[in-house]
């Protein structure tokens, strides 16, 4: 609802979309076109983003009245003129109009996040025609037809008179998401700087959109007043969730340092791999892992995180080459299990796991290094939450690493950037300038696997003693 008032008020304050957002729209476009390719006697785009609404809207209205034609891009109005919607797509089906739209996600989840988008489409086709569409369907990513269960209508309404009072408000709401909800945002330039400075509840990782209002409630919205908490008390109040977590938090984030729950208990004896992987899960590409990373550490008390040998394995394009890195990923496994039978391969999340997981469905695994991999993992992440509490805003490895004095070789990279770059490489015209495009990508996992080094160290060597 904050994005939605500074989109109205103050556009300003936002800034551009990134190169990874341009991407993303990029392909939601060319996943629309294909869609609308495949249907016979579309008649469209009726509006595309440009040019006269309303005209575009009784234009919408005439076919439907005067043909069975299916339109593209239709537009449509509510009676009060303050909504708008257009769908990419209206069928006829006997009687009856389908609503559908072209959509690039391949996960259940996406349909979830349609219900409300659909609900909108709905509800202005049933104030312009007098009756609701037969269904609401989307089109995903592998263009698999799937219909989509509308919420309540009287869910739909609540979320329209909210968004209206916001608009109409004159002072910008109070509110903050979850810190990998916002980052992605234009806005979070204007937005987290201030909540950081004033000390805002929401910045803590425990807090979330169910406890915040609790908490708000009972005078706790400013870190200094939580962080002098009693955990049961809280809970006496019906806060939800840890308790302990927040009052933590709250804590790290007052005095400025890391605290610590327990010993971490880190594996000693052992050779370390770490481990990390770069993909583009979002749709379904013929490469979700582009590049599988690792570095082995067989003295990891001896070796500093800038010494490490890191090695990647990046997939040449089409499906052919995705299989063939995972080939050469498994043999060089396989070696580095017969150099080092002990070896504990540490990866940062469940990222890894559940990519490994996926290719060992996608291609099978060979004399069982896959398994083998998957019974000897680490996840660093979980064991550092298990153990400590930092003053920051999310547990990335970016973050994390970040406040214990890590440094990128090149801040502007990070994930996104890595898909982006990494297109760019597939398309290079040869050979050479692929290769060229992909070097940074590496440099870019080199410094993830150092990183993971670095927090490693210095939770074996600032931890508390068993």
């Amino acid at each position: 609802m904050r994005r939605l008032w500074l989109k109205v008020h103050a556009p300003e304050l936002g800034s551009g979309g990134s190169e990874f957002d341009r991407r993303l729209a990029d392909h939601g476009i060319a996943h629309e076109r294909e869609v609308a390719a495949r249907i016979p006697g579309l008649v469209g785009p009726l509006f595309d983003g440009h040019g006269d609404l309303e005209a575009a809207a009784e234009r919408t209205l005439e076919l439907l009245r005067t043909t069975r034609d299916p339109l593209y891009q239709p537009a449509f109005l509510s009676r009060d003129g303050r909504r708008a919607g257009v769908p990419d797509f209206v069928l006829h089906d006997g009687d009856g109009l389908v609503l559908r739209d072209a959509k690039t996600f391949v996960n259940p989840g996406g349909l979830t996040a349609a219900r409300l988008q659909m609900a909108h489409y709905s509800a202005l086709v049933e104030e312009s025609l007098g009756a609701p569409p037969l269904r609401c369907e989307v089109i995903n990513g592998r263009h698999e037809v799937l219909r989509v269960e509308l919420p309540p209508r009287a869910e739909y309404d609540a979320l329209i008179a909210r968004m209206a009072a916001v608009i109409e408000s004159p002072d910008e709401p109070e509110l903050l998401q979850s810190h990998s909800k916002c980052e992605g945002c234009g806005f979070y330039g204007h937005c987290w700087p201030r909540a950081i400075r004033e000390g805002w509840i929401e910045i803590l990782p425990a807090v979330n959109r169910m406890n915040q209002p609790q908490l708000a409630r009972l005078g706790l919205g400013r870190i200094p007043a939580l962080a002098a908490a009693d955990p049961v008390w809280l809970t006496s109040q019906g806060i939800k969730g840890r308790t302990e977590d927040l009052v933590l938090e709250a804590r790290s984030r007052a005095e400025g340092r890391a605290l610590w729950r327990r010993a971490p208990g880190m594996p000693s004896g052992r050779t370390l791999v770490w481990f990390d992987l770069e993909g583009d899960p979002s749709a379904d590409v013929e490469v979700p892992i582009y590049l599988w990373g690792y570095a082995v550490d067989a003295q990891p008390t001896a070796t500093s995180a800038a010494a490490l040998a890191c090695e990647a394995v990046i997939a040449a394009p089409g499906r052919d080459g995705d299989r063939a890195a995972w080939e050469d990923f498994l043999t060089r496994a396989a070696a580095i299990f017969a150099s080092h039978p002990d070896a504990l391969w540490i990866h940062y999340d469940e990222y890894e796991r559940t990519w490994l997981k996926r290719y060992l469905e996608r291609y099978g695994d060979r004399a069982a290094i896959g398994a083998r991999l998957l019974n000897s993992m680490f996840d660093l992440c979980r064991a550092l939450k298990q153990s400590a509490v930092l003053p920051i805003t999310s547990y990335s490895i970016k973050r994390v690493a970040a406040h214990l004095g890590f440094k990128w070789s090149d801040p502007a990279m990070g994930s996104q950037w890595s898909i982006v770059q990494y297109e760019r490489a597939r398309a290079a015209p040869d050979v050479a300038e692929r290769e060229r495009l992909f070097e940074p990508i590496r440099s870019y996992n080199a410094d993830d696997l150092r990183a993971m080094k670095c927090v490693w160290d210095w939770m074996v060597r600032d931890g508390l003693a068993p």
